[in-house]
């Protein structure tokens, strides 16, 4: 899409957040003014293109598609998902596949088959729950998602507060592993360790920085999983957790909809280039999970 002085929606917004990262401060709204533009001027001079202050697909783009990729994650309150209109900006999505021992989206396979259609780079994720480590690891192997396929981000386990705070049940099983991280910490390594073994690819481990303070003290554990952070400051870089060497995705949005998204979604970044995140599945198996390099 070619956007410019006057432009306003999703693709501008993708833009400004480029714009910062990219040191070029600018605030982040979805409308394309003249300090916009100006700005786009600056970076295309800068590397040595046409600066007309116009965004298109030939050359300014590209460069900031393979220097800042970015993608969504999809779960069933993103439906409808129109991928005829889906914006050239995402260039990867991780899709929910399942939750604790029996949960599943009824979507997920239709949605990587669409996603793959477009050439979309796609991974997965599993709710954690309180269920059994080898019921979960089943769960997840029946979905029968191909972890280590060329073109995929793997899989990541999702650890966070159980939802429905109004149940009584939630409530509960929040409360337990507020009482027992060792043993909740414990849970997460088996599955981790089950899918490793069963897949030969190591998960990663999406969570947010106060939960690994308040719940993941033993992070130490996880330090050779990819990680994938939830932090909303929009325009600036989230920390690296103690315990990680770096971050792998960024969760840096929740507020913002995709042309071809109907539904709810989030907004994150790859931390690296294009061609780094291609190259993902031919990379080797680090060390066992719970140990150092």
């Amino acid at each position: 899409m070619v956007i410019q002085l006057g432009s306003t929606g999703y693709e501008v917004y993708v833009l400004q957040h480029n714009l910062n990262l990219l040191g070029y401060p600018v605030p982040v709204t979805g409308n394309f003014d003249e300090n916009t533009e100006a700005l786009v001027k600056q970076f295309q001079t800068a590397n040595g293109i046409g600066s007309d202050g116009v965004v298109g697909e030939q050359e300014t783009w590209p460069i900031m598609d393979n220097a800042i990729p970015h993608g969504v994650d999809i779960y069933h309150r993103s439906d409808p998902i129109n991928y005829a209109q889906w914006s050239k900006r995402d260039q990867f999505a991780v899709v929910k596949c399942s939750s604790g021992a029996g949960g599943k989206d009824a979507a997920f396979t239709a949605h990587v088959a669409a996603l793959r259609a477009i050439d979309v780079i796609v991974g997965a994720y599993h709710w954690v729950t309180l269920d059994s480590a080898a019921a979960q690891v089943a769960n997840i192997l029946s979905c029968g998602f191909n972890f280590g396929a060329p073109g995929t981000l793997g899989l990541f386990l999702d650890l966070e507060d159980q939802v429905a705070a109004s149940s009584a049940t939630f409530e509960a099983d929040n409360a337990w592993i507020a009482a027992h991280p060792a043993q909740y910490v414990q849970l997460v390594l088996d599955i981790l360790k089950g899918v490793e073994t069963a897949t030969g690819v190591r998960p990663g481990i999406y969570t947010y920085k106060n939960y690994i303070v308040q719940t993941l003290a033993n992070t130490a554990a996880f330090g050779n999983c990819p990680l994938w952070i939830s932090a909303y400051p929009q325009v600036k870089k989230p920390g690296v957790p103690a315990g990680f060497a770096t971050y792998q995705l960024w969760q840096w949005n929740v507020t913002a909809s995709p042309p071809a998204i109907g539904g709810e979604c989030d907004l994150n970044l790859f931390n690296g280039t294009k061609a780094q995140l291609l190259a993902l599945s031919n990379a080797p198996i680090p060390p066992p999970i719970g140990q150092t390099a």
